[in-house]
């Protein structure tokens, strides 16, 4: 009987290993990069917002009224972006995915940043200006709402930007944040699976019993001295 040569193939062990754990001054400076990372997004909203505000009303609003306006939108996007910083970062530490998370929050931003604009810049204007009436605060009440009902078409007209700036988001939360998007410990390998592969089939020599071959019958493998076959 012929011989089979089974030699085991052992499949390489991979072990995936990702970065080490953050110290707390490194988890201090990723949370500063994540910070100004939002605040950049919700900077640039505010910003297209406030152009488009200021374009739309440009029949009625005056220029002097035009830094009000600009230095109301900083705050406004500064307020939104610890707003959504509060919201996110705790995800990211914990190594979840923003990709949901991230997508609402600048639909968020991109539908309260009118109103909240509009109204720190009207009580920015009426704080410094000295001709400020009874009507002209009643009517400061209800600009954020009377804004946003106006120019409900600038935020769809600039939902394409605020999807582009989440895919731009998303990318730069992947290269700049790794070690928390990816754990901190070490994945242990999966175990280690053999298998056998054949590679050569010969006819034994010899009895692989006794090692001799006087009395051993190649082409049956049996041996008559020990009365046994060899495989």
């Amino acid at each position: 009987m012929p011989a089979i040569d089974l030699s085991p193939t052992l499949k390489n062990e991979t072990k995936q290993t990702y970065p080490p754990a953050l110290s707390d001054p490194e988890i201090h400076n990723q949370q500063t990069r994540f910070t100004i990372l939002i605040a950049s997004t919700t900077l640039l909203i505010g910003l297209l917002c406030s152009i488009g505000i200021f374009v739309a009303k440009s029949d009625s609003m005056k220029l002097k009224e035009l830094p009000a306006l600009l230095l109301g939108q900083l705050i406004a996007s500064f307020q939104l972006a610890m707003a959504v910083k509060i919201v996110l970062w705790p995800r990211l530490k914990k190594g979840e995915s923003l990709r949901i998370p991230m997508a609402l929050a600048n639909l968020f931003v991109l539908l309260f940043t009118i109103p909240f604009t509009i109204a720190i810049a009207g009580c920015l204007y009426f704080i410094f200006n000295d001709n400020v009436t009874a009507t002209d605060f009643m009517r400061l009440l209800s600009l954020p709402i009377t804004a946003l009902t106006e120019l409900y078409w600038l935020p769809l007209l600039l939902l394409p930007v605020t999807l582009a700036a989440w895919k731009g988001e998303l990318f730069l939360v992947e290269k700049m944040f790794v070690a928390m998007l990816h754990g901190k410990e070490e994945i242990p390998a999966m175990a280690t699976t053999t298998t056998f592969a054949l590679k050569q089939q010969t006819v034994a020599p010899r009895c692989e019993i006794c090692h001799q071959e006087d009395l051993f019958i190649a082409n049956t493998g049996f041996c008559r001295r020990c009365q046994r076959y060899t495989l």
